[in-house]
């Protein structure tokens, strides 16, 4: 059984993705025959840990571009798959998100394999929030030819065709049963767990701790998409009447989204308040968060972010840090059920304020916090050790 082969699909370059590493490894450790097809980065690697690369080199021109938007079947994924599967047969197509799989798909029926989709997110919900984003003649072609109409019909078929679906919380799986009339015991849900190593082997950066040592940190890292709440966070800043809290950026995003945000900073005159970092290797991110009093996830509440959770949350509690969240469904309900801090009402700069304020006052309930996310996630095993024994059973069980 284990020599059989799976492929995994992914539309960008490889790595870095966080949830693609932690599955790879994990079927990798249990023994499966792995490989992974990805757009093509420039570098000449072709092994990751073991799991062979295969790499799609991508046209870069505007008509290549459109088509590639525009059209339901990935035209050079497809292509390079057809040519590869007449070269060797894989049992599996394994496809991260909802983008390639109607690609995989047409592959499935020329070729007979099995194909599980791996649904990150509402990929339709989050083509609408991108799309927010972007003005001009490119947002008028985006909406026509890439919005949530469109990929919530190939949604529909597609999650009819699939052999298994993985979800990362329980209010896709939910979604997906409701909207589309799913089987139950079709889809499986795989969380965004931590493995237990992001603590047990990290490096602290000794330098950065002493930096911030006199400042109570608030702490955002991660990607600065419009739908985060960076937005949110920033403007509650201005309501917390405290010199030694301070707020923590780390990450970036599009220049468009890192300008607005700088600007609202200068608008309200937060400059000594809040600091942008910028991105940080991976390896640096636990001392960000050990040296942080609070973490935060201020995401707005949406069709998008109500189905779907980051990693970065059970990293926190991982880590010991009290939580502050948004209301979105998921982050609010792992928070309740841990008990590990704080959650505000979406878009409310005021409330976010308030609850942050909350936790600084009091000592005990920072304790009170930190402790029960150390509890949550490593004596109630909620790590990715854990989680990832489905991913291995779903296998076992289709091979």
């Amino acid at each position: 059984m284990k020599n059989k082969k799976i492929l995994m699909l992914l539309d960008p370059p490889f790595p870095p993705d966080i949830r693609v590493e932690k599955e790879a490894k994990a079927l990798l450790k249990a023994g499966f025959n792995l490989s992974l097809v990805c757009a093509d980065d420039g570098k000449e690697e072709n092994d990751w840990n073991g799991m062979k690369l295969y790499k799609v080199k991508l046209k870069k021109d505007i008509f290549s571009k459109f088509r590639r938007l525009s059209y339901i079947i990935h035209p050079e994924f497809y292509r390079y798959l057809d040519e590869l599967f007449q070269k060797e047969y894989f049992d599996v197509l394994h496809v991260h998100d909802l983008r390639l799989v109607p690609t995989a798909l047409k592959i499935k029926d020329k070729y007979g394999c099995k194909v599980v989709a791996d649904l990150h997110e509402n990929y339709p919900a989050a083509v609408r929030e991108w799309n927010k984003a972007n003005s001009g003649i490119k947002g008028i072609i985006l909406r026509l030819f890439n919005n949530y109409n469109r990929w919530l019909a190939i949604e529909k078929e597609a999650v009819k065709k699939v052999d298994k679906i993985i979800a990362v919380v329980d209010e896709m799986k939910e979604r997906m049963v409701r909207q589309h009339n799913v089987p139950e015991d079709k889809i499986l849900v795989i969380s965004n767990l931590e493995d237990e190593d992001f603590v047990k082997k990290a490096k602290v950066d000794e330098n950065l701790i002493k930096k911030y040592k006199d400042k109570f940190v608030v702490l955002y890292i991660g990607g600065f998409g419009a739908h985060r709440g960076i937005d949110t966070a920033i403007k509650g800043i201005k309501y917390i009447d405290k010199d030694d809290i301070i707020l923590l950026l780390v990450g970036k995003g599009s220049k468009k989204i890192e300008k607005e945000l700088e600007k609202l900073i200068r608008e309200n005159k937060l400059e000594k308040k809040i600091e942008i970092v910028g991105w940080q290797p991976f390896e640096k991110v636990y001392t960000y968060q050990k040296l942080a009093n609070i973490c935060i996830v201020p995401h707005h509440d949406n069709e998008h972010t109500d189905n779907t959770i980051p990693h970065k949350l059970y990293q926190y509690m991982m880590v010991g840090r009290p939580v502050v969240v948004s209301s979105c469904s998921p982050l609010a309900r792992v928070v309740k059920e841990a008990n590990s801090g704080l959650i505000f009402n979406a878009r409310d700069p005021k409330d976010f304020a308030n609850k942050i304020l909350e936790i600084y006052k009091n000592k005990d309930l920072q304790e009170y916090f930190s402790q029960n996310g150390l509890k949550y996630t490593f004596n109630d095993r909620h790590t990715w050790q854990e989680e990832s024994k489905k991913l291995i059973d779903i296998y076992e069980k289709i091979l």
